[in-house]
């Protein structure tokens, strides 16, 4: 069983597909920061398997790229070789896009409605 993420960050380091044992992979570094604590941003190892390299080159990704990460935490459990169990984890990158921007400057603006003003006054019965 796997554990669906959505991540929002910014791409510290995409590294290039490896290869070893017919199976190809890719890691990227996702910056998460802390807006509080700089020295407390997280940085999170995501691999992408054949299907996601395709999706990353697609999506025409690259180092300093705000983004959006579609991803799947998933975990082993081993036995070493002094017979202790052990556990690994692993995030799996499924989808990504570039996080849209908001400019102000390229917002669409929604203009007020115009009431329509009556045409004779009326008594204003505030009382001061």
């Amino acid at each position: 069983m796997s554990i669906k993420l959505e991540l929002n960050g910014i791409v510290y380091q995409k590294g290039e597909p490896t290869t070893r044992n017919n199976y190809t992979n890719q890691d990227m570094i996702l910056h998460i920061p802390d807006l509080e604590k700089e020295n407390y941003s997280d940085f999170f190892k995501i691999e992408w398997n054949d299907k996601g390299i395709k999706t990353l080159q697609e999506a025409n990704i690259a180092d300093g790229d705000e983004v959006k990460v579609v991803a799947y935490l998933s975990g082993k459990k081993w036995t070493d070789k002094e017979g202790a169990d052990r556990a690994f984890n692993a995030i799996k990158g499924y989808a990504i896009e570039k996080a849209e921007k908001e400019n102000s400057a390229d917002q669409e603006l929604t203009p007020f409605p115009i009431l329509d003003t009556p045409e004779k006054e009326t008594k204003n019965d505030l009382p001061f």
